[in-house]
């Protein structure tokens, strides 16, 4: 491999650059040093930009208005959502083409407890039974308020099921039901 002259005689000069003979060991232990703190400085770094990112996507979607209660991801493209806007909780189900609206509650009716262990703690299915065993014991009427509400609870927790068995066994949406 031929190199240009210029490169030669400019690596002779770097060889005979008298700062190049006089690198010892110690020269070589702080670039070491130096080099290993930096990676750690950047581990650290991404680090902190990483829970900081974390923190940043927990309340990505929710203003003081609209508040993305809970979410399942059935697969890749469905999900089921309950969104609290205003005083009404809405559950949605989503896919890559279109948004349905399942079922429209107005919060007075129902308990939902926001707090972040809670919902991370507990499953969609477990926070759905919880809901349903509330409308179940509490002291309201339902039939006397809102007589469908305890009735559509029961209808989405079926569908969910449904929902699950269908993926389960590999089924498409307009195969298991209407």
């Amino acid at each position: 491999m031929d190199m240009p002259i210029s490169y030669i005689s400019l690596y002779a000069n770097i060889l005979e650059d008298s700062s190049l003979k006089k690198i010892g060991d110690t020269s070589i232990l702080v670039s070491t040093f130096v080099y290993l703190l930096s990676f750690i400085v950047v581990v650290v770094l991404a680090y902190y930009f990483t829970k900081f990112m974390a923190k940043k996507a927990t309340n990505y979607g929710s203003t003081s208005n609209i508040k993305v209660i809970d979410y399942i991801s059935l697969d890749n493209s469905h999900k089921i959502v309950i969104v609290k806007i205003f005083n009404n909780v809405y559950i949605l189900s989503l896919n890559n083409n279109d948004t349905t609206v399942v079922d429209k509650i107005n919060e007075t009716n129902i308990n939902i407890k926001t707090n972040e262990t809670y919902l991370s703690n507990n499953k969609f299915q477990n926070y759905l039974e919880n809901i349903i065993e509330k409308f179940k014991t509490s002291k309201i009427d339902l039939y006397e308020t809102d007589s469908t509400s305890n009735d559509k609870l029961m209808s989405l927790k079926n569908k969910i099921r449904i929902l699950n068995k269908d993926q389960q066994n590999g089924l498409d949406k307009d195969e298991s039901y209407d």
